[in-house]
């Protein structure tokens, strides 16, 4: 079975340890709506409501690993792509150009 991790909160902001250094499958409550929106975003992770949905997906991750597999490694795939520090210093820079440059003007 792929690893899981898991973030029980439902006040949680994204994490990419979750997914960097394994492959892992996120399992999140549906409560955080920052995770649950990357989750939504890649299909790399499973999201609960309750402690018995918990319990469901705990169970089909035991009995599907291939999915699991594939699932845990779409969410690293995501982070690395998104995430890198190079990727989130581009967006930042060109927010701050954007923020910065008068309209009309070139930066």
């Amino acid at each position: 079975m792929a690893p899981v991790t898991t973030a029980p909160v439902a006040y949680s902001g994204f994490t990419a340890a979750w997914w960097v250094p394994v492959a892992a499958v996120g399992l999140v409550s549906a409560g955080s709506e920052v995770v649950a929106w990357h989750v939504k975003q890649t299909g790399a992770g499973l999201l609960y409501a309750d402690r018995d949905e918990f319990a469901r997906h705990l169970r089909f991750l035991a009995d599907a690993p291939a999915e699991a597999a594939r699932t845990a490694a779409g969410g690293r795939a995501y982070v690395l792509e998104n995430y890198r520090w190079d990727a989130v210093l581009d967006r930042v820079e060109a927010a701050l150009d954007a923020w910065t440059t008068a309209p009309g003007c070139a930066s």
